[in-house]
């Protein structure tokens, strides 16, 4: 695994290489 921790109600990228980058939602 690469190591990150998002948080789970914003996406928010809090450790790892994508620190302070934020996960986007997709229409299924």
């Amino acid at each position: 695994t690469h190591g990150a921790v998002y948080e789970p109600n914003t996406g928010l990228c809090t450790r790892g290489p994508c620190a302070g980058a934020s996960l986007y939602a997709l229409e299924v």
